[in-house]
């Protein structure tokens, strides 16, 4: 079986972070003997275009091709403009930017994942089935689709045309499915991601030798945040609420991108910038608290991964976080993203520790059981010949 993924983003030794669970998908497929292609367009770019653009920046050295763990990635450039997507030009350009490698694939499946609205990707995502002649499976991951209405009547047309021109259609949380169904009138299913780590088995000593190898001080408790440090994210209410609990013997780490230098820290605040996953996920293993006010989710797969690693939970309702979570079974949910909330839920945490400790297993267990590689790899190889049979 040939599958090709077709994505906006896949992980690399220069962004390992962008597209990381793509890559876990992918990995675990070809492990299978499934011939995996990857097609993930990125906009042409150069030294001079990213001094103007610093979004873009080092995208000119990501390689056209390369092969990774037996998985085949391109990256073609295609053009873009300013107002490319006003003109509706941009699905024009990267359809045109992947005609030199069409002919030489053969796939059988087309497996698209984006977050909403998904264009222009849903747009070229359409042009390959038809190019083809092969079905698509079109998976919502989440964090951008929003729970209310569309912004316009364009996007909503968008929306249901991908939705009823794929041979099926899921999204990574119960509450996606439900509102992909109330937009769309089609019937999604759940897709669950695969983790990407084994679940944590450290011992003791174990933990106190990788805290020393992070350079944490074995007297203080540490609190930890992975993620986008943004608004969006919950990032004000994190740090205001770190603040107001003014706890002496304790500091809170972030690890994730930011923009424009947007949060100040203070001394007890420490903000390591952007990590490959492998070190967060060592931070998870050895820090006592993971919190994630974010207010806006799909299904987000660094709860899962403070799961595996054992780290209590404190999150906030919205998107499939208490689907993830429970009703304070896993972790605990925050009644709402505020200051006080917060606070109350880091209280409540640190105040009721065989509570807490139960959690962390609840948690741990779950994770085993429905977000294990081997589990997800299996459910998805299903979906792909169950789509074959049926097209």
């Amino acid at each position: 079986m040939h599958v090709l993924f077709f994505v906006s983003n896949y992980s690399s030794i220069i962004f390992p972070n962008k597209g990381y669970f793509f890559k876990v998908i992918c990995e675990g497929l070809v492990k299978k003997g499934i011939e995996v292609t990857v097609i993930a367009p990125l906009p042409y770019s150069n030294k001079w275009i990213e001094k103007l653009i610093p979004r873009l920046k080092n995208y000119h050295l990501l390689p056209k091709k390369e092969k990774t763990n037996g998985v085949t990635i391109h990256r073609p450039r295609y053009f873009n403009f300013p107002f490319a997507d006003k003109f509706r030009l941009r699905p024009f350009f990267i359809f045109r930017s992947l005609k030199p490698l069409l002919h030489k694939l053969n796939p059988q499946l087309i497996d698209f994942r984006n977050s909403y609205p998904s264009y222009p990707l849903g747009d070229v995502a359409e042009k390959l089935a038809k190019y083809y002649r092969i079905p698509y499976l079109y998976t919502i991951n989440g964090q951008e689709y929003p729970m209310s209405e569309p912004d316009s009547i364009l996007m909503t047309s968008r929306l249901r045309r991908y939705a009823k021109g794929a041979a099926k259609m899921f999204g990574v949380s119960t509450e996606i499915v439900r509102e992909t169904k109330r937009i769309t009138e089609v019937t999604a299913e759940l897709m669950v991601h695969p983790i990407g780590v084994p679940a944590s088995r450290m011992t003791m000593e174990e933990k106190r030798l990788l805290k020393h190898h992070l350079q944490l001080n074995s007297a203080k408790k540490y609190f930890l945040y992975a993620g986008a440090i943004s608004y969006l994210k919950g990032t004000d209410v994190l740090l205001a609420a770190f603040r107001k609990l003014n706890l002496a013997d304790t500091i809170l780490i972030l690890i994730g991108p930011m923009d424009n230098d947007a949060f100040q820290f203070n001394s007890n605040e420490h903000y390591l910038g952007l990590k490959p996953q492998e070190v967060v996920y060592q931070y998870m293993q050895v820090c006592d608290l993971f919190i994630f006010p974010s207010r806006i989710e799909g299904m987000p797969n660094v709860l899962k991964e403070a799961g595996a690693a054992g780290i209590p939970i404190i999150a906030s309702r919205v998107g499939g976080i208490p689907e993830l979570l429970g009703e304070d079974e896993r972790g605990l949910l925050m009644t709402d993203i505020s200051t006080e909330s917060l606070i109350d839920s880091i209280r409540k945490s640190c105040n009721s520790p065989d509570k807490t400790k139960e959690r962390c297993m609840n948690m741990k267990e779950y994770i085993e059981k429905i977000y294990s590689e081997e589990v997800c790899t299996e459910k998805l190889i299903e979906i792909y010949k169950h789509t074959l049979n049926n097209n």
